[in-house]
C-alpha cells in the first residue's frame, strides 16, 4: 500500500532521472494519464458501485423518463426499480438497452417490458416513470485521483479527538479524516512526523514538495466559521482512499512509465512498460472473470426474435 508521496517517488526512482527532468508535477500529470487509460479497459469488483436514486416526484412541466449519469460513469452493469406494481419481484430489471434511434422509433418492437437508451447525460426510461419509484444503478466508476483528499467540512472533523497539534512525544494528533495544525507552519510541519493512529499512516517528509501546490489546499478555520468539530485552526484532508493506489499501484506506476518514457521520447522503454501495464490490467480482468464463473451453476439470458 502506497501513499501518494510514495508512488510519486516511486515513478520517480523507477524512471531514474533527475528532478530537473522530470517535475514532480510532470509525474503527477502521467500518474493521471495513467488511471485514465487504466479505467478504458479495467473491470473488477472494486470499480463497481450502486447509484439509489431518489424517489421518483412527478413534475407536470418535464418529461418524466430520465436518470442523470452520474459523472463517474464509465460503464453501465444494471438498471432496475422499485415499485408497488412490480411484476416478479420486489426488483423490476430493465433488461433491454436499445441505441437512441430505435428506442424513439415507434418504441421499438420489442419483448422486454422494461428498457432503456442512454441520450446526453441522461438515461431515458420506458414506461415514464411513477411517483415513489425508486431506482438504482450499478456502473463501473472512475476512482477519485490518486491524491484527492477528503474536504475540510464539519462531517470530516471529530471533537471528541480534540484535535491536538504537537504532542508531548512530537507525534502528530490525527482526527477523523483531516490533519490539523494552530498554524499553517505547524500543519505542514506535522505532516513530517510519524502519527500514533494505526488507521491513519503517516504521510511522509516531503508531500508538500511531491505533489504541486498541495499548499494551496490548507484551509483556515477562523471565529467566524469554527464548529464544535471544526475548532480554529488550519486544516488539510487526508488521503481519500483509492484502490488503484492502495491495493495496485504496479498498474499506476506501469502506465505512469509508459507515459514518462513517452514524454522523454525513449521508445523503447515506452513499449516496454505499456505492455507490463496492459498485462497486469489483463490478468485482474481474467481474474475477476473465473471469480464469475465459479461458485455455482452459471446461466444466461439472451433476447431474440429468431427463437
Amino acid at each position: 500500500m502506497a501513499t501518494y508521496t510514495e508512488m510519486v517517488d516511486m515513478v520517480s526512482d523507477w524512471s531514474n532521472r533527475d528532478t530537473s527532468v522530470l517535475s514532480y508535477a510532470t509525474i503527477k500529470t502521467m500518474i493521471n494519464f495513467a488511471a485514465d487509460n487504466a479505467y478504458r479497459t479495467l473491470r473488477v469488483p472494486a470499480l463497481e458501485y450502486l447509484k439509489q436514486y431518489d424517489a421518483i416526484v412527478i413534475d407536470s412541466t418535464i418529461t418524466n423518463n430520465r436518470l442523470a449519469i452520474p459523472s463517474d460513469a464509465i460503464e453501465f452493469i444494471q438498471l432496475r426499480k422499485t415499485s408497488s406494481d412490480h411484476v416478479y419481484s420486489d426488483y423490476d430489471i430493465y433488461a433491454s438497452k436499445l441505441d437512441i434511434k430505435s428506442f424513439y422509433q415507434d418504441w421499438m418492437d420489442t419483448d422486454q417490458r422494461y428498457f432503456y437508451t442512454r441520450e446526453q447525460n441522461d438515461l431515458v426510461v420506458f414506461p415514464d416513470q411513477k411517483v415513489g419509484e425508486l431506482y438504482e444503478l450499478l456502473y463501473y466508476r472512475r476512482l477519485p485521483e490518486a491524491n484527492a483528499r477528503y474536504s475540510v467540512v464539519t462531517g470530516n472533523g471529530n471533537a471528541a479527538s480534540a484535535f491536538a497539534n504537537h504532542k508531548a512525544d512530537n507525534t502528530f494528533q490525527q482526527n477523523a479524516y483531516l490533519w490539523k495544525g494552530s498554524t499553517q507552519v505547524n500543519l505542514m510541519n506535522g505532516m513530517k512526523v510519524a502519527t500514533n493512529a494505526a488507521t491513519y499512516s503517516a504521510e511522509g517528509p516531503n508531500i508538500f514538495t511531491r505533489d504541486p501546490a498541495l499548499e494551496d489546499q490548507i484551509f483556515e478555520v477562523t471565529s467566524g466559521n469554527a464548529t464544535s468539530d471544526l475548532p480554529v485552526g488550519f486544516y488539510l484532508g487526508k488521503l481519500a482512499a483509492n484502490w488503484l493506489r492502495d491495493s495496485n499501484e504496479k498498474i499506476i506506476l506501469y502506465g505512469a512509465l509508459a507515459e514518462v518514457f513517452t514524454y522523454l521520447n525513449e521508445p523503447s522503454q515506452n513499449q516496454m512498460y505499456m505492455a507490463k501495464f496492459n498485462q497486469e490490467i489483463s490478468s485482474l480482468n481474467d481474474e475477476n472473470n473465473s471469480r464469475n464463473w465459479s461458485g455455482g451453476t452459471l446461466s444466461a439470458h439472451f433476447d431474440s426474435h429468431l427463437i
